[in-house]
């Protein structure tokens, strides 16, 4: 498997939604996000490159694996993503404001 480093599955899906649920979007438009979505999961993958038939649950599988991947890395450090911990005096003064 080949991790293209300036391909960004998220970005590029996220993109893709846009041009379809844009009330201004052309079907030109639409076509080129899906491509762009495409060409980067063939980066990733040699499996999805060139325009051979793949399985639809095959390239979901691996798109949302790769989607995963990204949104839990930090953007600043490219270290993974640790939860924050909320300090337990925030959650009492969150009942005083609540009140």
């Amino acid at each position: 498997m080949i991790e293209a480093p300036n391909s960004n599955i998220t970005e590029d899906f996220a993109e893709l939604l846009s041009a379809v649920f844009s009330k201004n979007a052309t079907n030109d438009h639409v076509h080129q996000a899906i491509a762009r979505l495409k060409s980067s999961m063939g980066e990733m993958s040699l499996t999805f490159s060139g325009h051979a038939q793949n399985d639809a649950h095959e390239f979901l599988r691996f798109m949302l694996e790769k989607m995963n991947k990204e949104l839990n890395r930090s953007p600043l450090t490219n270290q993974p993503y640790t939860e924050f911990k909320v300090p337990p005096n925030i959650t009492a003064l969150t009942k005083i404001v609540s009140k």
